[in-house]
């Protein structure tokens, strides 16, 4: 009878419990797919776009390049529908092409998105919606924010529908594992009943603490290096536009340097990936021995670091901590029993002398850090008679990769004669870009173009390509002449 009568209340408890488990499994499995549609909106889509393309829309190969980035790479899962909104409740991308550029009523999920907050909520799709997307049955709809800036407001939204039926499947089989737990308890009775719910809260507890570990390490993932732990590029950009605001605020200056470590790739190459990984884990540590607590540093990506100076009193103060961080470099590294002689390269760009926009000092601090290395200076502040990437440069790089693409280039052969019999032992190729405005274009002011910009693989293998097919035809013709190829150091 005591059984009996136990058993009923604790049925009570146990459907109760069961209620109450069920709830919390659904919202930590809801709450962790929404975040994994935020990453996708933070890392997957904002990087890929800028503020203007919510306005303007992007391009074909733009579309394309977030096309494939969606679909093969980032998200890994099976999604029905996905969108890019912007202000205008305007489709400026969607994984149906036919939707792009279509203007639709604000929904009140959209509009909540628009005003900052992320909205989900369990759907089903309504009758009139295409039968690939009913094939998935109820689906989790989220509509996510996108940010260009942490003090502005959202630029537009990302709307994405994932199916539902993983993420309750899931869910049933948390709660019906644990309906089983309990009748194994009820026909125990009480003490081995309190042994099940003891372990099975336990196990939730685990379950939540998993959910919140993974949640931290995803967001120290989205803003630093795993090589080093230090910022990324990301959360310096944060850090910069926050600095700016400040010296706005309080008439301060501020500066930002990026620094490169000269010929890192011959030590990656020579001594392998992970005595390179071991030099830049190195370097990280001495720059941080030089720097003010204020100050930040951040691993832009390879070799190449970046750190920023909050509140600098002038010039002089800036140029002092650049001749201490290329002290460091003075002191040999010990990398695998060796002491290599490593040196470094920075370009520096001040606040508000070189820009007002995060993204303007890191570019001319970067086209700083260029000049500085071709020079072998050590460091350098930026100098606007020596920036290469105007406007009009970079058109005559859009245009530099047409001409190679599309045979705008010529070769014209220059004899070379034998100071002993007077004859013509062979000739050296000498490239002119063929322009459709400028007429021809010498090398001095297109071959150093390419060696910054990329380009000089792709110019080198059209040269050797062309000049083969000539020696070719003189080979057919009759003539035994060499043909010498000048080939740039950036190949």
């Amino acid at each position: 009878m005591f059984a009996i009568a136990g058993a009923i209340p604790m049925v009570v408890l146990a459907v109760i419990l069961a209620r109450q488990i069920e709830t919390r499994v659904t919202e930590e499995n809801l709450r962790s797919a929404t975040e994994a549609a935020e990453l996708i909106a933070s890392l997957g889509i904002q990087p890929l776009l800028k503020k203007s393309d919510l306005g303007a829309g992007l391009t074909e190969s733009e579309l394309a390049r977030l096309d494939d980035r969606l679909r093969a790479g980032l998200l890994g899962k099976e999604f029905a529908r996905i969108k890019i909104w912007n202000l205008r409740s305007e489709i400026i991308y969607s994984e149906d092409s036919s939707l792009i550029g279509e203007r639709f009523e604000t929904p009140p999920d959209l509009a909540e998105a628009l005003e900052g907050h992320v909205e989900a909520e369990v759907s089903d799709l309504e009758e009139d919606e295409e039968a690939s997307e009913r094939s998935f049955g109820r689906l989790l709809e989220v509509y996510v924010p996108i940010y260009f800036s942490p003090s502005e407001e959202p630029a537009g939204a990302f709307e994405i529908y994932l199916p539902y039926e993983p993420i309750a499947a899931s869910i049933n089989e948390d709660v019906m594992q644990l309906r089983l737990w309990m009748l194994g308890g009820l026909a125990l009775l009480y003490v081995i009943l309190y042994r099940i719910v003891a372990g099975a809260s336990s196990k939730l507890r685990e379950q939540a603490g998993e959910l919140t570990l993974r949640a931290h390490e995803n967001e120290f993932l989205a803003f630093h290096d795993t090589l080093t732990e230090l910022p990324n590029r990301r959360l310096l950009r944060d850090r910069l536009q926050q600095a700016i605001l400040a010296a706005q605020r309080d008439g301060s200056w501020l500066a930002v340097m990026i620094l490169d470590v000269d010929r890192f790739k011959e030590i990656n190459d020579t001594l392998g990936h992970h005595n390179g990984d071991v030099l830049l884990k190195t370097v990280a540590r001495r720059l941080h021995k030089v720097l003010r607590q204020e100050d930040s540093i951040a691993r832009l990506g390879g070799d190449e670091f970046a750190i920023l100076l909050p509140r600098v009193a002038d010039r002089q103060a800036v140029m002092e901590v650049a001749r201490r961080v290329h002290n460091e470099f003075d002191q040999l590294f010990e990398i695998q029993d060796l002491s290599l002689e490593v040196s470094g390269s920075s370009g520096i760009a001040i606040y508000p002398e070189h820009g007002s926009e995060a993204d303007d000092l890191i570019q001319r601090a970067d086209v700083a850090m260029y000049v500085a290395k071709e020079s072998h200076a050590g460091f350098g502040i930026y100098d606007p008679a020596q920036d290469r990437y105007s406007p009009g440069r970079l058109l005559l790089v859009g245009e530099l990769r047409q001409a190679i693409d599309n045979d705008g280039l010529e070769l014209h052969y220059q004899p070379k004669i034998g100071l002993d019999t007077g004859r013509v032992v062979g000739v050296e190729a000498l490239v002119r870009w063929q322009h459709p405005e400028r007429g021809i274009v010498g090398p001095d002011e297109f071959i150093g173009l390419a060696e910054h910009t990329g380009l000089i693989k792709s110019l080198t293998a059209r040269v050797l390509d062309m000049a083969l097919r000539q020696q070719r035809a003189w080979i057919d013709a009759g003539l035994q002449v060499s043909v010498s190829v000048n080939l740039s150091v950036g190949t």
